[in-house]
């Protein structure tokens, strides 16, 4: 194998590595309610995930730091956007499956759309063609139905886990579209520490005011360990691979293998938690990949930012 054989090669590994490491996170975090509430799991999964994340900094070799308070304001909103979208979601499994929570997520999808027609000018073209309002279409459909709880017998606390996802879903869009301006003159790995360590210093304050960090002592090693290791995972190692794979293999490939990262979350809460998908909400599941596939393509020549799932 010569050298740009093993290269994409490599490359592959991680895009395969990223894409099953990024249908995880809502697994882990739901596997973990029934041991730490919402504000706790933020807290720890970002102090290791942010740490993570830093540690695996000097893999790169472009290190442009945001440098000065400018730098450093600039990835302020980033990182709230960032943070609500974490409070939003994880809170959202304590109502609802993480395979329900990750599909809906979707939504964030259309709210970066809508937000990138406005402020770029460049990607008004793409996000005008007649193809992407059909995958827009398709996807409104698909998520609707979700929202709706066709096909499932719903819980009491189904449509404020729903709310909670949409309002996450709103959070993440925002994000997409903030950390493109915010990053705009920086290494994509090195502003996303930036904003993991700010995020961090942001999610603190809700765990210290309303979590009870002292369940990490009453619930014992294993489910400790689990969180700090799926946030050292989702969120520092599957950085890491993403930029290594985008790198290699370009956005398109990497943006459309990733996309299905919430199916795979799907299907494997459905085999961990038992999560049902009776034939109704299985049909809107369909529509709304379906949807996410036509709409993630007109947009694979941009290079987007790092997106942590988790």
């Amino acid at each position: 194998m010569n050298p740009v054989e093993r290269r994409r090669a490599l490359g592959w590994a991680c895009l395969i590595a990223v894409t099953l490491i990024w249908a995880t996170p809502r697994l882990w975090a739901k596997a973990l309610t029934e041991y730490y509430d919402s504000y706790t799991q933020n807290f720890f999964r970002y102090l290791f995930g942010a740490a993570a994340v830093w540690i695996g900094l000097p893999l790169y070799r472009r290190r442009r730091m945001p440098a000065g308070w400018d730098g450093w304001r600039r990835q302020i909103l980033p990182a709230l956007l960032n943070s609500g979208m974490q409070i939003f979601a994880i809170q959202a499994l304590y109502y609802i499956g993480a395979g329900l929570n990750m599909l809906l997520g979707r939504v964030s999808l259309l709210v970066s759309a809508a937000l990138s027609y406005w402020l770029f000018a460049e990607e008004r073209p793409l996000l005008g063609s007649r193809r992407f309002r059909v995958g827009v279409l398709v996807l409104l459909i698909g998520t609707a139905g979700l929202a709706v709880g066709v096909g499932e017998s719903r819980s009491s606390g189904y449509f404020t886990g729903v709310a909670l996802t949409l309002a996450a879903s709103l959070c993440w869009g925002g994000y997409a579209v903030a950390a493109k301006r915010s990053m705009a003159g920086f290494d994509p790995m090195s502003a996303f520490a930036a904003i993991s360590l700010i995020s961090f210093a942001i999610l603190s304050v809700p765990a210290i005011a309303l979590g009870d960090l002292g369940q990490v002592f009453r619930a014992g090693w294993g489910p400790f360990w689990a969180m700090a290791g799926s946030g050292a995972l989702c969120i520092g190692v599957g950085h890491v691979l993403y930029l290594a794979s985008l790198h290699v293999l370009g956005p398109g490939l990497v943006i459309s293998m990733t996309a299905i990262s919430p199916a795979l979350t799907a299907m494997l809460s459905n085999v961990i938690f038992g999560e049902p998908f009776p034939p109704l909400k299985l049909a809107a599941a369909v529509l709304t990949m379906a949807g996410t596939a036509i709409v993630v393509a007109p947009r694979r020549r941009a290079s987007p930012p790092p997106v942590e799932e988790g």
